[in-house]
């Protein structure tokens, strides 16, 4: 099974404080402060989040997290942290 948002929402598995830090440096980046407490406040609360598709993209490894885009980089990184956000 692979390690994604998606499946740790399925297996209610927390994400550890590096993967958190890993996730807002990656979804928060060029956000304010506090656009960013409110990232980790959703993370922390991953296992009750809805599981939104486009979470199958976001991968762990080693703790550290990154995003495989389809086509807009730029924009689903906006679309996960919107979801992120939608809590």
């Amino acid at each position: 099974m692979e390690n994604n948002l998606s499946n740790r929402i399925y297996l209610n598995q927390k994400l550890t404080e590096k993967e958190i830090n890993s996730a807002v440096n990656l979804f928060g980046k060029r956000c304010k402060v506090t656009t960013k407490q409110k990232l980790r406040r959703a993370l922390q609360a991953v296992p009750t989040k809805i599981d939104y598709g486009i979470y199958n993209r976001v991968e762990f490894k080693n703790e550290d997290c990154s995003y495989c885009a389809g086509q807009d980089y730029v924009q689903e990184i906006k679309t996960v942290r919107e979801c992120l956000l939608d809590y």
